[in-house]
């Protein structure tokens, strides 16, 4: 019985070493690149092969905005046939799927398994989402970082100021406080920055990107006085978007826009005009209709940005700024406007 089981020791030990002796069926990648072409898409290559056939092979990829849950991307190159070597692409085309504001982060890992049953995960890469031919310069404060390209560090400074007052008005009308630095990209023109982003308004001269804490003006050295008010809307726009962020239910439009206007400044005497005519014809719209989204008529368009300065002044003088940060944590719970 001893050498029997002497034996089969031995046997067993033999067997052992000769698997260790087999060749493995790993999968070697090679070539793992991202080649992004602002802002319209980004091509995913991999190149990869295997001792055994691979057999699957996926693309996993996302962002670093504001998401619900573990937001994640999946994607199979159309271009994949399983074999011992591969060599992939998938293109991310954002005409399709929607814009990223610049400076993006974005990041991307391959999926592969083979016929042996191996399966492996590339490591997590990133890139950000920027037009790199521009000569970018940074200037940053305590809540922001702004970049720029035409004009001096003193036009950037003086825009960089005008948003760290912003910041302070609209904490102390508010309560609520930056939870994240907020990056700000000022491009030479309106037309530029429109072009930066697909499908922006042409009528457009600033964008606020609450989910990506990102803001995006498009202002020239001569048009400070006007960018420095923009820069204040926009930042209220991103700020009060980040913080009362629900998966359940949106902020009023009249709250959010409401709030940027009265951080912006006085109301402008067009809006006055149109606010004031309307109240004297009683024609009015009702808060549930600037709750919604504004019409693209233009007449509608102002009297539910007057509206919603009128409404948002009047809370603010009659209540004061704690009920008003209560409001804000109500929506951010995602309970509804009705309630």
């Amino acid at each position: 019985m001893i050498r029997i089981r002497r034996f089969l020791f031995i046997l067993f030990s033999l067997l052992t070493l000769a698997s260790s002796w087999a060749p493995q069926q790993s999968i070697t990648v090679g070539e793992n690149r991202a080649e992004l072409n602002f802002p319209e898409m980004i091509s995913f290559h991999l190149e990869a092969s295997s001792s055994s056939q691979i057999t699957a092979v996926r693309l996993e990829f996302g962002t670093d905005a504001l998401a619900c849950g573990n937001s994640v991307s999946r994607a199979v190159p159309n271009d994949f046939e399983p074999g011992t070597e591969i060599a992939v692409e998938w293109v991310w085309n954002l005409r399709r799927s929607g814009s990223a504001p610049p400076g993006t982060e974005i990041w991307w890992r391959w999926v592969l398994e083979n016929e042996a049953g191996q399966e492996i995960e590339t490591p997590t890469q990133s890139l950000i989402f920027l037009d790199d031919s521009i000569p970018w310069k940074t200037r940053e404060s305590e809540h922001l970082i702004l970049s720029w390209y035409e004009g001096s560090e003193e036009f950037a400074d003086d825009l960089l100021q005008a948003g760290e007052d912003a910041l302070t008005r609209l904490n102390q009308i508010t309560g609520v406080t930056v939870e994240k630095q907020v990056k700000i990209f000022i491009y030479a023109s309106s037309q530029a920055m429109q072009e930066a982003t697909l499908f922006a308004p042409d009528w457009s001269g600033g964008r606020a990107f609450p989910w990506n804490s990102t803001v995006i003006i498009g202002v020239s050295p001569l048009e400070l006085e006007w960018g420095m008010d923009t820069m204040a809307h926009e930042l209220s726009h991103v700020v009060i978007g980040h913080y009362t962020f629900s998966c359940v239910n949106g902020t009023p439009i009249w709250i959010d826009e409401g709030l940027a206007m009265v951080i912006e400044g006085a109301l402008d005497s067009y809006f006055q005009d149109v606010l004031d005519k309307v109240v004297d014809e009683d024609n009015l719209l009702s808060v549930r209709e600037v709750g919604q989204i504004f019409s693209a008529k233009p007449d509608l368009a102002l009297l539910s940005y007057a509206e919603s300065y009128s409404l948002v002044t009047y809370l603010l003088e009659t209540y004061g700024d704690q009920p008003m940060l209560q409001l804000l944590d109500r929506f951010k719970k995602g309970e509804s406007e009705d309630k």
